[in-house]
C-alpha cells in the first residue's frame, strides 16, 4: 500500500515539473526542447529547473526521468549551479511558481465541412493560348480551363489542361486542386485576387480579346474567372 502511494505521489510530482519547465523557460526568456542542445544558455534553464525542482523535493530520479537523464547527470549539473552560487532568474522562477499566470488555451476550431458538387454538375470549357517566347523563339501555349459550378452558379472546382509534355503541368494541377479545395471550404472567389499580376515563364498575349496579355498562366486563369463568374472588371 505504501509503494503504491509513493509511486502516485511521484507521479503527481512528474506531473507538476511541467509548471516548473515552463517558469524556468519563461524567466529565462526563452523556449527550448527538454532534450535541446548543450549551449550555455540552454544549460543555464535547465540547471535553473533542476535547482528549483530538487528544493521542492523532487528526487533526482524524477527529474531525471523527466529530462531522459541519468539521475547522477542531474546531480553533477546540481553541483555545478551551487558552485555558480544564486543566479538572478532564481527568485523570478520562485515568485512565478508561488503564482502562475492563468494560461488560456484557444480553442480548436473544427475544420470546415467540404461543400459537395451536384452529381451532374453545369460547366464550361474555355480554350485559350499563351504567345510567348523562349530564348529567341517564339513559342504557343495551348491550354483548356474546365471550370465546373455549383447549383447556385457559384466556382466549385476549376482544373487546367496543358498537354503532359508541359514542365508546368504539374504546378497547374497543384494550384487547381488546392484552390478548388478552398471554394469547397467556403472561401469566396474573390480570393484569386491574390494570383493576379503573378509573374512566371509562359507570359505574353493571349487568344482572349477580353485579356489582351498576362504575365502567366495562374494570372490569367484568376482573372478570366474573375471577369467570367465573379463580374469584375480586371485590367486587360
Amino acid at each position: 500500500m505504501r509503494a503504491a502511494f509513493a509511486s502516485c505521489s511521484e507521479a503527481h510530482k512528474k506531473m507538476n515539473l511541467d509548471l516548473i519547465w515552463e517558469g524556468a523557460q519563461h524567466v529565462c526568456r526563452m523556449q527550448i526542447p527538454k532534450n535541446e542542445t548543450k549551449t550555455t544558455p540552454h544549460v543555464r534553464v535547465r540547471w535553473l529547473m533542476m535547482h528549483v525542482a530538487r528544493k521542492r523535493g523532487y528526487s533526482l530520479v524524477t527529474i531525471a526521468q523527466f529530462f531522459g537523464m541519468h539521475h547522477t547527470s542531474v546531480m553533477h549539473a546540481l553541483n555545478k549551479f551551487e558552485k555558480l552560487g544564486a543566479v538572478r532568474e532564481l527568485p523570478e522562477l520562485e515568485r512565478y511558481l508561488d503564482k502562475p499566470p492563468v494560461v488560456i488555451r484557444p480553442q480548436r476550431l473544427e475544420k470546415p465541412l467540404l461543400e459537395k458538387l451536384p452529381v451532374d454538375r453545369e460547366g464550361i470549357t474555355h480554350h485559350f493560348s499563351i504567345t510567348h517566347k523562349e530564348g529567341d523563339e517564339v513559342k504557343i501555349f495551348d491550354a483548356y480551363l474546365t471550370v465546373n459550378l455549383y447549383e447556385d452558379g457559384r466556382v466549385g472546382e476549376f482544373f487546367i489542361t496543358a498537354g503532359r509534355d508541359s514542365n508546368a503541368h504539374a504546378m497547374f494541377d497543384i494550384w487547381a486542386i488546392s484552390t478548388s479545395r478552398l471554394f469547397q471550404r467556403g472561401e469566396p472567389l474573390e480570393f484569386l485576387q491574390k494570383f493576379v499580376g503573378v509573374r512566371q515563364e509562359i507570359a505574353g498575349i493571349t487568344s482572349n480579346p477580353e485579356i489582351r496579355s498576362c504575365s502567366s498562366v495562374v494570372d490569367y486563369v484568376a482573372r478570366y474567372l474573375l471577369k467570367r463568374f465573379g463580374g469584375l472588371e480586371m485590367q486587360s
